[in-house]
């Protein structure tokens, strides 16, 4: 599988060709290796307002609700507890507590 920064350099190139993400869905978005149109078109509109780094931008992503050390420490503090009342101590969700 290729590296976020591969992709974007692949991005950067194709739209410095004049290529647009629409056109290259069939290119680029086949298989388990694929990314998604909706992520190239957003690296394309970046480019067209003339920001051309390949980092991303501060805040985007994914922020935990909570922390890997601390579900530790209360998982280690009763190893019979439930996921169930572990999204009720730390008030997230179960999905959130089984993810981590």
């Amino acid at each position: 599988m290729s590296s976020e920064n591969e992709l974007r350099i692949i991005y950067l190139y194709e739209f410095k060709f004049g290529h647009n993400a629409g056109n290259l869905k069939h290119q680029y978005f086949n298989g388990e290796d694929s990314v998604t149109e909706s992520t190239m078109r957003r690296w394309f509109a970046k480019f067209r307002s003339g920001d051309f780094g390949l980092e991303d931008e501060e805040g985007r992503g994914w922020k935990p609700s909570i922390e890997n050390d601390q579900l530790r420490t209360f998982v280690e503090s009763n190893l019979q507890t439930t996921v169930w009342e572990l999204s009720e101590e730390l008030k997230v969700s179960i999905w959130t507590i089984s993810t981590h």
